[in-house]
């Protein structure tokens, strides 16, 4: 309960006011049920992609979440759809890159 009640603290703030340290939501996320993990050989900055999720009991709805290694950093996305995870994840012809820019890169977190 503690975990998802900081979960929503953090997502909250970091939608409305971005005053969430990246660093604490990425330590967050990483706590959370992993449903996937890519590791990358076809990109040349996109080296580890590892989708997450959590139920959301006050919106009823699972929520989803990536933390992506880019050039050996890493880097919190939040609240995509899953559909978007499934396009990612099968790709339809693109590189890791290119898949990874045109379904989860515009969700990246609002985080400091």
């Amino acid at each position: 309960m503690k975990k998802l009640l900081l979960l929503s603290a953090l997502l909250i703030s970091s939608i409305t006011i971005a005053q969430t340290k990246c660093n604490d939501l990425l330590n967050t996320v990483k706590t959370l049920k992993v449903n996937h993990t890519d590791y990358i050989t076809d990109s040349s900055w996109l080296q580890k992609v590892t989708f997450h999720e959590n139920y959301d009991n006050q919106s009823r709805r699972k929520v989803f979440f990536a933390i992506a290694k880019m050039n050996n950093r890493e880097y919190v996305f939040c609240d995509f759809p899953f559909s978007n995870q499934l396009s990612y994840i099968s790709k339809w012809n693109l590189s890791s890159g290119k898949a990874f820019r045109k379904y989860i890169f515009n969700y990246k977190c609002n985080c400091d």
